[in-house]
Formats: structure tokens, sequence, C-alpha cells
């Protein structure tokens, strides 16, 4: 049982595939996303969950229950998920053994934390058995051990920090404090038991980078030995384990590439940066002559270097962190500033390019990502969650104070080239917010089909975005302030990611999409 989005990568929907040759069954066929189903221990139901409302932060999610064997299904309960994008590998719910229960993740009142919620399916009743603490705000990827005595999970530490926990269970109820069980500061994810409960495989690897498996064997009062590397498993994310000891596991398969487009000619985009690992956030110099961006080509997530034309390729960080990404010059193009998450929390950060000195410029219980300089250098607009959401924060380049710009959540903001707006992105909305000439601070909605935060570019006469996906594509497009309107300027015939970039002479769009994206199941027998 698994969800696909089908041979012409539309929504998600359950197939049934046996273990062994035949095309796999095909069992919803709504228009919304069904995902992350899970068997009953009786074999005789099917869970999953259903995307209600796709909107972001949070999104509206429903448990759904139908017969195996084909007949109604019927919606057990709705609740929200703070993930901003829902990952379509990772297990949402899942069955306690007995079969009386679903553990899920979500929350039922939006804006409060993530957590782990017991489901009763016959009624719909709910209780929590996790409360995200010490800054976390996301629980998720429950696992139940088979005699019933522990659930492991993630925790989210922050934005490219999973760690794996149990949590010791009596009945339905917590029966003491979740314990963490790895310390990487990596991406772990999806546990799974090995049948006799004496052992947890999950997925691990560098936020974006190369994926596997590790096991770690778990006494009776959950003491943890130290993790293995499973001989098996490269690119895993999803794993699940039957109780006849067959693991099966989804391994990824993507790597997204900088591509380049030139606006003063008809030719078609093409490569400008690959590698098969990722390449993302690009950022013109402002005299056109260099490149930054960040790329896992390292292992980590590193800043690097590029000449304009995409030689001479040098890796300008050495943070070995989680995350590290969103590279931008200053406007007299001495230093770079990037967010990285090398002290835990997520923060910004300057380093000078003539001497390579680095500089930490924000600290505190907050992230701080996706900044922006102003046109004038003196100051650096970013993003960060410190007011419980996120929203748009203003500070001297130098570092110091921050105050907060408005109370909308956003995730990334730009002046205008004169300086007098401010453009405000949500992650699929664009607004502006005027700074001068007596405004009243209201920010105006300009548009709704934006693909990311990071993903528009601000000239003298407009903004040129790259849009999400109509009928599986993208394009670029140019929004014009006095129309009001988004004009394709070249379609993209490959799925979006990361980074969007306009030469200073306004003649070459840098972007970032996966030239590969996708993933198979694999089976590996005899797990014990």
């Amino acid at each position: 049982m698994f969800a696909w989005n089908g041979a012409e990568q539309r929504n998600f929907n359950l197939w049934l595939k046996l273990a062994g040759p035949g095309e796999p069954i095909r069992l919803t066929s709504g228009p919304a996303d069904d995902l992350s189903p899970a068997w009953s221990p009786d074999g005789r139901s099917i869970a999953f969950i259903r995307i209600m409302d796709r909107e972001f932060s949070p999104s509206e999610i429903g448990i759904f229950i139908k017969p195996a064997l084909g007949g109604a299904e019927h919606l057990v309960h709705t609740f929200y998920t703070h993930r901003a994008v829902i990952d379509y590998t990772s297990r949402i719910l899942t069955w306690t053994p007995d079969g009386h229960r679903l553990v899920v993740e979500g929350t039922e009142i939006s804006g409060h934390p993530q957590e782990l919620r017991m489901v009763d399916p016959a009624t719909g009743d709910s209780h929590p058995l996790t409360h995200p603490s010490d800054g976390a705000r996301t629980d998720f990827g429950a696992a139940v051990r088979p005699d019933g005595t522990a659930v492991a999970f993630v925790r989210a530490r922050g934005s490219g920090v999973n760690e794996i926990f149990l949590l010791p269970l009596r009945g339905d109820a917590p029966a003491g404090q979740p314990r963490q069980i790895t310390f990487e500061r990596q991406m772990n994810g999806s546990p799974a038991w090995t049948p006799d409960g004496s052992a947890l495989l999950f997925s691990r690897g560098h936020h974006l980078g190369p994926r596997f498996i590790q096991r770690v064997s778990i006494a009776r009062d959950l003491t943890p030995s130290p993790a293995s590397v499973e001989p098996y498993g490269e690119g895993a994310t999803t794993l699940a384990i039957s109780r006849q000891g067959q693991l099966v596991y989804a391994r990824a398969v993507r790597n997204a590439s900088i591509w380049r487009l030139n606006l003063n000619s008809e030719t078609a985009p093409a490569p400008f940066i690959s590698s098969t690992m990722d390449g993302h956030t690009p950022a013109y110099s402002p005299d056109g002559h260099r490149i930054a961006f960040a790329s896992t080509r390292s292992g980590a997530e590193e800043i690097w270097l590029a000449n304009s034309d995409g030689s001479n390729l040098t890796q300008l960080t050495q943070m070995n962190g989680p995350k590290t990404a969103n590279p931008q010059f200053a406007p007299d193009g001495r230093q770079l500033v990037f967010d990285s998450q090398k002290e835990g929390l997520s923060d910004l950060y300057l380093i000078d390019l003539a001497s390579g000195d680095l500089k930490r410029l924000t600290s505190g219980p907050s992230n701080k990502i996706q900044a922006r300089w102003s046109r004038d250098g003196r100051y650096l607009y970013y993003s960060s969650d410190a007011g419980g959401k996120f929203q748009i924060w203003k500070m001297s380049s130098e570092g110091g104070r921050a105050s907060r710009i408005s109370e909308m959540w956003a995730y990334r903001a730009e002046e205008s080239c004169d300086g007098k707006i401010l453009y405000l992105a949500q992650h699929t909305s664009l607004w502006s917010l005027a700074l001068r000439d007596n405004a009243d601070g209201k920010p105006v909605r300009l548009l709704d089909d934006l693909s990311y935060s990071l993903n528009f570019a601000v000239t003298q006469r407009g903004i040129y975005y790259l849009s999400l996906p109509n009928s599986g594509h993208s394009a670029l497009k140019f929004f014009d302030p006095a129309t009001r309107v988004g004009r394709a300027v070249q379609d993209v015939d490959k799925r979006w990611w990361f980074g969007l970039a306009l030469s200073p002479d306004e003649r070459s769009l840098l972007y970032s999409v996966r030239d590969a994206d996708g993933s198979d199941l694999v089976m590996v027998q005899g797990i014990r």
C-alpha cells in the first residue's frame, strides 16, 4: 500500500501492489491528495489522511478509514499540520498493535504546536501524547513498538534538524517523558521497529543531502545502544517493516541544478551549475562577475562561489551544520550574508570575501532566515519566528537590536529599487508594504501563484517570479505593477526548487529546478 501521484504526475492517491509481479491497483481517485496509508493489524481496514485544505500554515488534514476489500470510506477526525510543505514520503499516522487506536501528528487548534495524538477510530475522540518543548514545534513520524509499550517519533529541532525520541506508553497514555536517542543534528526520520521490538531502524542524512538507514538496539527500559549503518538503504526516506520481517522503504531520487535563461534571446534555458547533488538559492554579485549559491556537493549544505560563466567553483564555507543557505551579496560586493544552523537554531552570518573572516550576526532562542540587504546596505531584512510565527524584522547590517516590520507572517522581504516599497513573500503569495509617503502600514496583496518565498526578483519595471505549477508545469513570469498581471516569460518543464536571481544588467535569470525527482519502493527480506 502506498501513495503515488501516477504516471501523469498529478495529485496523490492510494495504490495497492502485490509483493511480486503485476501492476499496482488504484484504490482512491478523488482530486485531493491522499497520503500515509496504514493497514489495520487485522488487515480489514485502511487508514489514510487526506489534505482537506492546501493553504499553508497550517493545512487542514482529514483522517479517513475504508474497508480493505472495498466499500465506502468515512471521515474519522480532522486536525491541522504545521509542516509548511507536506512531505509526501512521510508517515503521518499509524495503528497501535491492538488495532484499537491511531497515532497521528497534528494539532486540534490552528497555531498551536504540532503534537502526537491518540485517536479512537470508532468515535473520533483524541487526546495528546506529546507536547513539543524547548523551541520545538513539531512532533511527527510515529511508530508504536510491537508490544505497545513505547512509541518512537521524530521531533523537529529546527529546519534541517530532526531527532528521534522514545515515549513509554501504558495503554493509550504516556507512561513517562520522551527520551531523545539521536544527537547528530541531522535529518533523522521515519523510525520503524523490528518485528520483535528489540531494535529501531530509521533514515538519516544531512538536509537535502545523501540518506541511509541506521539501526539502534533498544532495551526493555528504552536504553539505546550505539547506532550502526545498515548495508542497504541508500536514499531511504520512509521505512515500514512487516511482522514477517520484510522491510520496504522509499528510495528517493533527486538532484537539483541551477539553470540560466537569457532574457535577450529566444534560446531555451539550459543547465548552468549542476552536479549529482543539490544546488539552489543563487545570487549575483553587484558587478555581475560572480555568483554565490548553496550546494550539498561536499556532503553537507555549504555556500559556494563561481564566476559568472559558471567556472572556478570554490567552496566558501565550512559550517558542517545541518543547513546553510540563502547567500546574498552586500551592495558593495565585499561581503555575503547567509543563514546557517551551525550553532543550533538558524542564525545570520557575514563572511568577508577578501579575508574569509566569518561573523555571527544573530543569536537567541529564535530562527532567523532569508536575509536581504536594504538598497543602501545599511540594514538587513530577515524573517524570524521570535514572535511565535515567522515575520519580517529589520536590523543594522553590523548586527544589534532588531525591530519588527509587519504583523503579517512572511518568510522573505526585499526593498523596491527606490527603497519606497517592501515586498513581503509568504509561501504562495506576494505582498507590498509602503515604507514612506505617510503609508498606513497595511500590506497589499499582489499575486497568489508564487511557487516559494525565495522565487522572485525585483526590478525597476516589475517583478520576475517562478510560478506555482499549472497542469504540472511552472513558468517564469513577469509581474507588471501597472497592470497587476503576471505574464508568462518562459515555460519551465521541471519541478521548481529554491531560489531565483536576476543579473545586474537584467539580461539573465538564474533559477533552481529538480532535474531528477522521484522515488522507488525497495524490499529487503529477513529483517530481525
